[in-house]
């Protein structure tokens, strides 16, 4: 059927969160939204899977390359004062030492195959997040908000689709947070 011109249709999906013996895994990055989109931005904490992706996608295709990749880690201060409850089995300073390192993974497994990568920090984490050709129709946007004291990795999730004319009013909303988080956010 044809969409009106004036009307908006939303499709939003929670993460579907898989158990074993009780306990919820952890979250996968999907390797395939990573081969299929070139504009793409991750909001996270700690990034430590994502080179493994990258990784896996480069060796089944050495020539894969994106336009942009924007990858926002939380700053010092963030991790000290705001983060740290919810890594309560690893001191704060390792937490720094694993991002600042996982930054230097990613810059040297990225540099040659992004035409616009950029790492940044934030100072406030109000959510989890990656986007993906957030800009045009058929954009996806992951969000995954905290819960106090629990691992991000296995916080519930929504993802949120541009599959129409316009993208509703739930989509642009994200989408603007992260227009004004990449205005405010500082190089990395």
């Amino acid at each position: 059927h044809k969409t009106p011109v004036t009307k908006w249709y939303m499709k939003v999906k929670p993460t579907e969160m898989k158990a074993d013996s009780g306990r919820i895994k952890p979250k996968v990055l999907p390797q395939e939204l990573i081969r299929r989109h070139h504009q793409i931005a991750f909001i996270g904490i700690m990034h430590d899977n994502l080179s493994k992706a990258f990784i896996n996608i480069l060796a089944e295709n050495p020539q894969h390359r994106w336009d942009q990749v924007f990858v926002l880690f939380p700053s010092d201060s963030c991790l000290r004062n705001t983060l740290v409850q919810n890594y309560q089995m690893q001191p704060v300073e390792k937490l720094i030492e694993n991002k600042n390192a996982c930054r230097a993974s990613l810059h040297e497994l990225l540099s040659p195959v992004v035409r616009d990568l950029r790492f940044l920090t934030y100072d406030q984490l109000m959510h989890c997040g990656s986007y993906w050709d957030w800009r045009d129709p058929g954009g996806f946007i992951h969000v995954s908000p905290l819960t106090w004291g629990a691992n991000p990795k296995t916080c519930p999730a929504m993802n949120y689709y541009w599959n129409s004319k316009v993208p509703s009013p739930e989509y642009r909303v994200y989408r603007d947070g992260l227009g004004y988080l990449l205005k405010v956010a500082t190089p990395f």
